[in-house]
């Protein structure tokens, strides 16, 4: 007969707890990094030299929760027709958490030359509790081409009624500097830049009109 103090697990089972009791670390999560081109949002090539992978026209939005802000310095000195340009140019980065497990999104905006694009999103954004909701952040052509501009929605469809009206942000680097450190502190993130800390933290910005995409 057997004994009601039998444990309840093989002793194969109790081999497999760790000596120290502690769980495994939690896998690191799987980080596609995001541009923009003309509009759309692509998805960098995973290997030297590959392709831009575009989402679809029509569908170039992703969704999920923002998890940190910050201005990033990325890209490679170029030329191209003339012009030219440095390495480790100013970008905004954000770290977005998709609805999926273990997927997470890094979007990189330029934002070194007062681009309309980051300018956008980031008058959104500063209007928001990050803490608390997810957002879908759409891209969509401008009026002048080559500019992408975003609208930000409170729900993954991108419902009218949930759509996000912010004035985008002044152009100059102080202001993109005030405007993401914003985004840390809605994400209770340390402030990036803590010179510009004030008790009130203004956010520089300016009315957006169709004229200036």
């Amino acid at each position: 007969m057997t004994s009601a103090l039998t444990p309840a697990h093989s002793d194969h089972e109790l081999t497999e707890i760790p000596a120290d009791g502690l769980c495994p670390a939690s896998p690191q999560p799987n980080v596609k990094v995001l541009g923009i081109d003309n509009g759309r949002l692509y998805f960098y090539s995973e290997t030297p030299g590959g392709t831009r992978d575009y989402l679809p026209e029509g569908a170039c939005a992703i969704y999920g929760a923002i998890l940190d802000a910050s201005v990033a310095k990325y890209g490679k000195a170029g030329e191209r027709k003339g012009n030219t340009w440095d390495a480790d140019r100013d970008h905004l980065s954000l770290l977005i958490q998709s609805p999926t497990l273990g997927l997470q999104y890094r979007l990189l905006i330029p934002a070194h030359a007062s681009q309309v694009s980051y300018r956008t999103l980031l008058g959104h954004l500063v209007t928001l509790d990050l803490r608390a909701t997810a957002v879908k952040l759409e891209a969509k052509p401008g009026n002048t081409h080559g500019v992408t501009i975003f609208n930000v929605y409170l729900d993954p469809v991108g419902l009218p009624q949930n759509q996000v009206k912010g004035n985008w942000i002044g152009p100059s680097t102080a202001d993109l500097q005030i405007a993401v450190d914003a985004c840390r502190r809605s994400l209770d993130l340390p402030p990036q830049f803590p010179e510009w800390v004030t008790p009130a933290s203004p956010i520089p910005s300016q009315p957006s009109t169709c004229s200036d995409y």
